[in-house]
């Protein structure tokens, strides 16, 4: 059987630990918050990047069919003697 004394240094010692553990935990939550936060960060630039390549997808689609009927009427001047 433990002496009073001896538990008493038993729970210090439980307490500390425990002291560390939520250190621990709350070093851990920061972490998983900043994460969180670099995620929404990611996923906006994301967003900004798939509008990006919509934009230039569409710009280049345009812009071939712009060449075509450039060639066309290149074609079409050629053929006709002017």
């Amino acid at each position: 059987m433990l002496s009073s004394t001896e538990i008493a240094n038993l729970v210090s010692e439980k307490e500390n630990e425990l002291k560390t553990a939520l250190q621990s935990k709350e070093i851990v939550d920061q972490e998983e918050i900043s994460l969180a936060r670099q995620i929404l960060e990611l996923r906006l630039k994301k967003k900004d990047v798939e509008l990006a390549i919509s934009k230039a997808q569409y710009n280049v689609r345009q812009l071939e069919i712009e060449k075509r009927q450039l060639e066309k009427q290149f074609w079409s001047a050629k053929n006709s003697g002017i």
